[in-house]
């Protein structure tokens, strides 16, 4: 694949993986305030196939990306390794989630292994190819992450909000990385 399908795709994959969730935002809207994370919408009809597609999609973008990486010598095998990793505990959050408590501390340990990853590889990305707006979508990312977890262990808060923060600026790490490999 070309460096421009590589950041075409990787932009894909965010898209939709933002296009579902905002469905599930407007389609159910109390996801916003009950604090449980995007999570929350695999428990109801209505959402569960848009939720379904959203983590669909982006694990599915996240395994194609790890296929195109092999070529950069720095730091390439590492991150090709974290992000199929990555692309198989988005499966298990997915698996994982629902109205079954049964589940609920394997989908709490999945996602938190998924966002401890994401967030390794995001600082690889940016120590070895990070310009100034890298080390700020760094900082978001922390600033989410750090949100998820407080929020975690609360009755009320901002959990998705964070999620969403974290989410997006991994994303949009990744496809900074995408452009400067082809460079590289």
């Amino acid at each position: 694949m070309q460096k421009s399908n590589l950041i075409k795709d990787t932009r894909v994959g965010l898209g939709i993986f933002l296009l579902f969730l905002v469905v599930c935002l407007i389609t159910r809207p109390s996801g916003l305030y009950v604090n449980s994370g995007i999570s929350y919408y695999s428990n109801f009809p209505e959402t569960l196939l848009p939720y379904i597609l959203a983590f669909s999609a982006a694990s599915y973008y996240v395994w194609q990306f790890s296929n195109i990486i092999t070529h950069d010598k720095r730091i390439g095998y590492f991150l090709r390794i974290g992000f199929r990793i990555v692309s198989v505990f988005i499966i298990l959050v997915l698996l994982t989630s629902g109205s079954f408590r049964f589940f609920d501390p394997f989908h709490r340990t999945a996602a938190t292994v998924l966002f401890a990853i994401q967030f390794a590889m995001s600082i690889a990305i940016t120590i070895y190819y990070g310009d100034k707006l890298s080390y700020v979508l760094l900082a978001l990312a922390m600033i989410g992450g750090y949100g998820g977890l407080i929020y975690l262990m609360q009755p009320t808060g901002y959990m998705i909000e964070s999620q969403i923060i974290f989410q997006t600026s991994v994303w949009a790490l990744y496809i900074r990385y995408a452009k400067s490999i082809g460079s590289y």
